[in-house]
């Protein structure tokens, strides 16, 4: 962009600068979770989130177990830092009866992405 103050001014006391800004990224699409069947692991259930990004880094991933508080989970790498990670949900003493388990992941653009599954207990 060049901007000037010619008309404010006279001529030789006009002056005139210009500045050119590095591209921004614009990203309003949401990650892509895919969550594999949990499976029961002794009195405990595990179930695999796979998570993607098409434009920005992963920066979060969490989960919920009916519509309660949202609890931070870890990566199979370590790091929440790339376009795709994958996730284990690991949940042990579950009351009997039917669960709702909620994941969220967050972009590094603030866009979030949620997918649901039910166990059985």
């Amino acid at each position: 962009a060049i901007v000037s103050d010619r008309l404010s001014n006279v001529a030789a006391a006009a002056r005139e600068g210009e500045l050119i800004s590095p591209a921004i990224l614009i990203d309003r699409t949401p990650p892509v979770l895919t969550a594999s069947a949990a499976v029961r692991n002794g009195a405990a259930w595990d179930g695999r989130v796979e998570v993607q990004d098409g434009a920005s880094p992963l920066k979060a991933c969490e989960y919920s177990i009916d519509g309660g508080q949202w609890t931070p989970l870890a990566p199979a790498d370590g790091v929440v830092d790339s376009l795709a990670e994958t996730f284990t949900v690991h949940i042990e003493n579950l009351a009997a009866g039917e669960h709702l388990i909620a994941v969220r992941a967050y972009d590094s653009a603030n866009n979030a992405g949620v997918v649901r599954f039910l166990v059985d207990r």
